[in-house]
């Protein structure tokens, strides 16, 4: 792995950590999420065979029907990076 694609992922979890933290201390709460133990547990480019390449993170300790965390994770990711991230959600 390259030392700018290991920088990147090292970048996408700092702000995933910042912006999962800042909204389990907010007064929003979303459905299908254990708020005491959620955590950002990994990254990972993607090259995919049509030679697309992205990024996702995985968050634990909640539905992976949460639907809204998801959608404010993707949101909140892309505001502050500037791009798309996949976001995963896993008990």
């Amino acid at each position: 792995m390259t030392e700018p694609i290991k920088s990147q992922i090292k970048t996408i979890k700092e702000v995933a950590d910042e912006i999962l933290e800042t909204h389990k201390n907010s007064t929003e709460k979303f459905g299908g999420v254990n708020y005491g133990d959620l955590r950002v547990v990994d990254v990972s480019y993607n090259l995919h065979l049509d030679g697309e390449e992205d990024y996702s993170v995985l968050i634990e300790e909640c539905s992976p029907t949460a639907y809204e965390l998801q959608e404010y994770m993707v949101e909140c990711l892309k505001d502050k990076l500037g791009f798309y991230v996949n976001v995963v959600l896993e008990w």
